[in-house]
């Protein structure tokens, strides 16, 4: 089998901490506080219930400062010298394609962006039978795409997922690292022991 090639992330939860950013906006907006660690439902119509869904991704200022999260940048800076590293999004207004594009070229300037970013409305319908894929979104586990390895970056919208979906569930990059890692070694092992067998059969 195939080692682990690349590994596919999400921009929005496991990179930036959109929820913490969406709701300062939503707080400035409207007056109203939103605890960003208590919302629930990947629905954020229903958590802010006051706004049109998506309105603040109309500002064409939004990834600009957003926060990272913690060890996030360095540990994509580790593993882009092992794997091809492709960023997935599903964007929804064309201000919030061009904030990610500005903030990918700013924080990650090694990255190409015209071959391994990917814009897609669904990402199920990815299909990269030797990769891992780092995601909080629990519509894309629950419905499938076809990765080797699925790894649900840990926020409380995805706390219902079965474990049976994913491989790992966690916000620690540094724990994302170590099983990417590990699976990696497992499989070059695998592959190594089975060269052995066919080449031993062989004679």
């Amino acid at each position: 089998m195939p080692g682990i090639e690349t590994i596919l992330v999400d921009i929005d939860g496991p990179v930036c901490n959109f929820l913490k950013q969406y709701s300062y906006y939503y707080n400035i907006d409207t007056g109203i506080y939103v605890d960003p660690s208590n919302i629930s439902s990947y629905n954020l119509k229903l958590s802010m219930p006051t706004t049109p869904k998506y309105k603040y991704l109309y500002d064409k200022d939004f990834y600009k400062d957003i926060e990272f999260i913690p060890n996030a940048i360095d540990s994509i800076n580790i593993l882009k010298d092992k794997y091809n590293i492709i960023f997935t999004t599903s964007c929804v207004t064309k201000e919030s394609m061009f904030g990610k594009y500005n903030l990918i070229e700013r924080t990650f300037p090694w990255f190409d962006v015209v071959k391994n970013w990917i814009v897609i409305p669904r990402k199920q319908y990815l299909n990269y039978p030797n990769s891992v894929i780092v995601d909080d979104n629990p519509h894309m586990f629950l419905d499938g795409c076809q990765t080797r390895h699925k790894i649900v970056f840990a926020l409380k919208h995805n706390s219902h997922l079965e474990p049976k979906l994913y491989d790992l569930r966690t916000d620690d990059w540094n724990e994302i690292v170590n099983f990417i890692e590990k699976v990696v070694l497992t499989s070059e092992s695998s592959s190594s022991l089975l060269l052995k067998h066919i080449t031993k059969g062989s004679f």
